[in-house]
């Protein structure tokens, strides 16, 4: 009886601590060749435990720009779009080039400030190529010129995708990890994220005006 006892403890500690991949983010990035009127669009699902989260406008210094922070602390956007009709989007890839990820969303928010379009926002990032940047992450961006883009962004260099190049005008970027448990909150985030990826490559809600 004892030994059953502990197999059946040994058991359900294996079933609690059995690692499952779900997602810190996810982007969607769509160009304006892929929706109704033209215009490009993105969406994300932000997978994080901080639940007090607000939208807030910032002046800027070129832009000003409306964006999504952490409540009392503003020195970082998650997400944003500005004056000029720049918007931002990110999903964390700790395997990127570089040794840090601590500015992502310091960097997001100087980007809203200082850029006006997609070929602008790639210019800074050629700028600080040099100079370096704590950013291991995949930008997604958007214009009112119509671009679309992701940039899979390291410490010191970076990849552009353009949406209008993919086969579908579509780009989906997941990024996992592993969490020593199952169920619960981030869980049904990755079902919901995993849900919407369904029905976008399906075609179903390209469009900007259109209800999910």
């Amino acid at each position: 009886m004892l030994l059953k006892q502990k197999i059946t403890l040994f058991l359900s500690s294996v079933i609690l601590f059995v690692p499952i991949y779900v997602n810190p983010g996810t982007i969607v990035v769509v160009s304006g060749k892929a929706t109704v009127d033209g215009r490009p669009l993105f969406w994300k699902n932000r997978d994080v435990n901080e639940q007090n989260n607000l939208v807030r406008f910032y002046p800027g210094v070129e832009y000003s720009f409306i964006g999504i922070s952490k409540a009392g602390d503003y020195s970082s956007v998650w997400s944003g779009i500005n004056s000029a009709g720049f918007a931002i989007v990110n999903s964390v890839s700790y395997d990127l080039e570089g040794p840090g990820s601590t500015g992502n969303g310091q960097f997001m928010k100087t980007m809203l400030s200082r850029c006006g379009s997609v070929d602008e926002f790639e210019a800074r990032l050629l700028t600080t190529n040099t100079s370096g940047r704590a950013t291991q992450a995949n930008f997604g961006v958007i214009d009112a010129l119509g671009n679309a883009a992701v940039f899979e962004t390291g410490n010191t260099s970076y990849v552009r995708f353009n949406a209008a190049d993919a086969p579908l005008k579509i780009l989906y970027l997941k990024t996992q990890k592993i969490l020593f448990y199952s169920g619960g909150e981030r869980y049904l985030k990755y079902q919901m994220s995993r849900n919407i990826r369904i029905t976008w490559l399906n075609g179903l809600i390209i469009s900007s005006r259109r209800k999910m």
